[in-house]
C-alpha cells in the first residue's frame, strides 16, 4: 500500500481528454478549469514543446529550400574544353561528333555556327566533309543567367592508301643434320 501512495504523490496530475472535451469550455468550478494552478505548468510545457517543434520544422524547411541545385542554376554557363581552341581531325567522308562539356546549362539554348550561319542547335554536333582543309566552328550556350562561347577547329584530311609492312626473315640455308658446308653428297673425289 505504501508503494501505491508513494507513486501517486510524485506522479503529475493529467486529466484525460477526449476529442469532444477539447472543443467545449470547462465549467468554472470543475477541476479542468483554466484557473487551476496545477494546469499552468503543464500548459507552459506544452507551449514550449510546440514552439521547439515549430523552430525545428522551420530550420528543416530552410535547409531544403537552400539546396545545391538552387545556387547552380543562378550561375552563367561554362564550356569546358581542352586548351584554348580545341582541334579535331577527321578524314574526308567520315563523320566527327563533338560532345562539349557544359556546366550550369539548365534550360540552355545551343548554337553551332560555321561562317556565321547556324548549322546546329543541339548540345552535340556532327560534322563531315569531302573537301580537304580546315573549318572553324563556333559553339555558343545561352541561359537566363548568361552565355559562353568557344571555337573549335576541324582539320579535314584526305584518305591515304593503306600501307602494309611485314617483317621478312633473314635468308638462311638449312642443311640436313651431319652435313658440313662445302661437302656435297654423291660427288666425292678421292
Amino acid at each position: 500500500m505504501e508503494f501505491f501512495t508513494h507513486e501517486l504523490l510524485f506522479r503529475p496530475f493529467r486529466p484525460q481528454r477526449t476529442a469532444s472535451s477539447c472543443f467545449r469550455t470547462p465549467d468554472p468550478g470543475s477541476a479542468a478549469a483554466p484557473e487551476s494552478k496545477e494546469n499552468q505548468p503543464h500548459k507552459t510545457m506544452k507551449i514550449k514543446t510546440l514552439l521547439t517543434r515549430a523552430v525545428i520544422l522551420a530550420c528543416c524547411a530552410l535547409l531544403v529550400s537552400c539546396g545545391k541545385d538552387d545556387t547552380a542554376t543562378s550561375l552563367p554557363p561554362v564550356i569546358k574544353t581542352e586548351g584554348a581552341s580545341p582541334v579535331y581531325t577527321v578524314k574526308t567522308g567520315k563523320t566527327l561528333t563533338i560532345f562539349p562539356v557544359v556546366e550550369n546549362a539548365e534550360n540552355a539554348l545551343y548554337a553551332w555556327k560555321i561562317d556565321g550561319k547556324i548549322v546546329g542547335t543541339e548540345k552535340s554536333f556532327s560534322f563531315s566533309s569531302n573537301e580537304i582543309g580546315s573549318v572553324f566552328v563556333n559553339f555558343s550556350v545561352r541561359t537566363d543567367y548568361g552565355s559562353d562561347e568557344t571555337e573549335f577547329r576541324i582539320n579535314v584530311a584526305g584518305l591515304s592508301a593503306p600501307s602494309v609492312s611485314l617483317p621478312v626473315p633473314e635468308k638462311r640455308v638449312q642443311r640436313p643434320y651431319g652435313q658440313r658446308p662445302g661437302l656435297r653428297t654423291g660427288s666425292r673425289k678421292f
